[in-house]
């Protein structure tokens, strides 16, 4: 059956149609959407336009009426045309909210820039205040202190004047003291009220920087002198010349720390073991685990603590009435005070040292003595207490009148004259107490008194 003209033009133009609809919308070609006979319009269509266009498609392909098919092509592409009208316009609608989204978005962030500008403004503003008044008071506490400087420095002027002054002082009193002292008109009492008078301050740390300068006192003196320094001195102990006396004392005795300078019986006063006599005991004859070092330092701090010499245990032979006896007397000894300790040893050093003294050794203290006594008596006849105080250490022999101080007349005899405590004519000590009665010895050896 043969198309009529119309029907073959309307083919026509809708092949037409749908080439230019593929032109007009290529990336709609692109992907596959398409407007062709059967086919869709150039967009995305959803289901139901989708079957009413292949409803139409279909009635086009099917019909033969050229009117109908011309109506249905009409419909389509006026669909098409509504549909991509609404497609524009929500197009444009979503691009304006976009825009608008945008719009707010922008205007929020202005918003907040110029609330974190103000804040900044304030910001600055409030440090630019700080600023201001940290300036006024950093200028305030200037002009203070650079009174403060101007006070301290009249002060410091001051004090080195009335430092100047007080050493010119010093050294003229130094000078006056050591003049008069090289006098033979020098009298000791004078001088004691001349510095009384002067108001110069007695000090112990004054004085110990001129007991160092004496070379001539003992090693164990300087020791003792030392443990006091560091002890009792202790700000002074690193000034001069205390700290190179310290140092010299411990180089002797080769020692390294200031706590070595203190003798051993005093640490071990402190140690608790020496508390119990009966411990100490043990630890002197082993029966207590200890070293040969320890049992040897237990029996020493127990002679000089206790006065206890004897370390026979009584042994299992022994009953046990006896053992408990000797026990309970060691328990119950006393303990000595650090005094008497120190005299003992004192007194045990001394004894050493009077028997390994000559004769003329004797007879050479004793000189000394009786020299050192002349000027006492003279002073304390005078009425100077301080030599009375001192003659009490002088006693004299009734024998020969000779005057010698206590530490030498606890040998038995005069070292002077020779007599004996005991015979038939013994000698006898006299405390020098009534000075005006008493003759005096001229000193001279030997003695010529019988």
């Amino acid at each position: 059956m043969r198309r009529s003209n119309s029907g073959r033009k309307l083919d026509s133009s809708f092949k037409e149609a749908c080439r230019i609809t593929n032109v007009i919308f290529p990336p709609l070609a692109e992907n596959g959407i398409t407007v062709s006979r059967g086919g869709p319009l150039g967009r995305k269509i959803s289901i139901k336009e989708r079957v009413a266009t292949e409803a139409a498609q279909d009635i086009i392909k099917r019909t033969t009426n050229q009117s109908v098919k011309a109506q249905m092509v009409k419909l389509l592409f006026d669909s098409d045309a509504r549909e991509k009208a609404r497609a524009d316009t929500h197009a444009r609608q979503r691009q304006k909210r976009v825009q608008n989204r945008e719009l707010d978005e922008m205007r929020s962030q202005i918003e907040t820039l110029k609330g974190e500008l103000q804040s900044k403004a304030n910001l600055s503003a409030s440090l630019d205040t700080d600023h201001k008044n940290e300036i006024a008071l950093l200028q305030e506490k200037l002009a203070s202190q650079q009174q403060s400087f101007g006070q301290l420095e009249k002060q410091n002027k001051d004090v080195q004047l009335a430092a100047s002054e007080s050493i010119q002082k010093a050294s003229e009193q130094l000078s006056a003291v050591t003049s008069y002292l090289a006098r033979p008109e020098y009298d000791r009492r004078i001088l004691h009220r001349y510095l009384k008078e002067q108001n110069v301050t007695e000090s112990e740390t004054a004085a110990l920087h001129v007991i160092v300068s004496d070379k001539s006192i003992s090693k164990e003196q300087r020791r003792k002198l030392a443990i006091d320094i560091t002890r009792d001195h202790k700000e002074a102990r690193n000034q001069q010349p205390l700290k190179q006396f310290v140092d010299d004392v411990k180089a002797e005795f080769g020692f390294t720390k200031d706590e070595d300078l203190e003798p051993d019986y005093v640490r071990g006063y402190r140690d608790k073991a020496c508390d119990d006599p009966l411990l100490l005991l043990k630890l002197a004859t082993g029966e207590e685990d200890t070293s040969i070092h320890r049992r040897n330092w237990a029996g020493d701090m127990l002679r000089l603590f206790y006065g206890w010499t004897n370390l026979d245990v009584p042994g299992l032979e022994r009953s046990y009435w006896d053992r408990q006896a000797f026990f309970k007397e060691i328990g119950a000894l006393r303990k000595r005070s650090i005094e008497e300790v120190e005299r003992n040893l004192q007194t045990e050093m001394q004894t050493r040292i009077e028997n390994k003294r000559s004769k003329e050794d004797w007879q050479a203290l004793v000189k000394n003595d009786n020299q050192r006594a002349r000027p006492l008596r003279e002073a304390a006849a005078a009425g100077d207490s301080d030599a009375l105080c001192e003659l009490r250490d002088y006693r004299q022999c009734n024998n020969c009148a000779h005057v010698s101080h206590i530490d030498r007349t606890g040998q038995g005899h005069c070292h002077h004259c020779g007599r004996m405590y005991s015979g038939t004519q013994p000698m006898e000590w006299l405390p020098v107490v009534k000075l005006t009665e008493l003759p005096y010895c001229a000193g001279l050896f030997p003695c010529m008194k019988i």
